[in-house]
């Protein structure tokens, strides 16, 4: 996000979700098969309305509602390539991948 700021956009909000991804050297079942589901679905149209609705509000010079860009290290530029050309994963998730075991990583609601 920040970069989006640099180019003079105002971001007003961010979430994430999961989704089904495919990764040539990653065995399947991939922890993200069967996303978006029919909860993540749900959830993207409450966010989007709460865009518009934030958007509109902003518009009409509540400029308190934008947020702040929360920075944490998971967050920062990583030294450990990506699997995808030009993007940068979580260490987390790198570590993830690394591993042989494969633990299965809990869902966050």
């Amino acid at each position: 996000m920040p970069a989006m700021k640099q180019q003079g956009l105002t971001v007003i909000g961010w979430n994430d979700w999961f989704a089904c991804v495919y990764f040539p050297l990653i065995p399947k079942p991939y922890f993200t098969d069967g996303h978006p589901d029919e909860i993540d679905l749900k959830e993207a149209v409450g966010f989007g309305k709460e865009m518009v609705e934030r958007s509109r509000r902003i518009y009409q010079g509540e400029k308190r509602l934008v947020p702040e860009f929360p920075i944490d290290r998971s967050m920062q530029k990583s030294t450990t390539p990506s699997l995808c050309k030009g993007a940068m994963m979580p260490v987390k998730l790198m570590k993830y991948l690394g591993d042989s075991s494969q633990p299965s990583l809990p869902r966050s609601r």
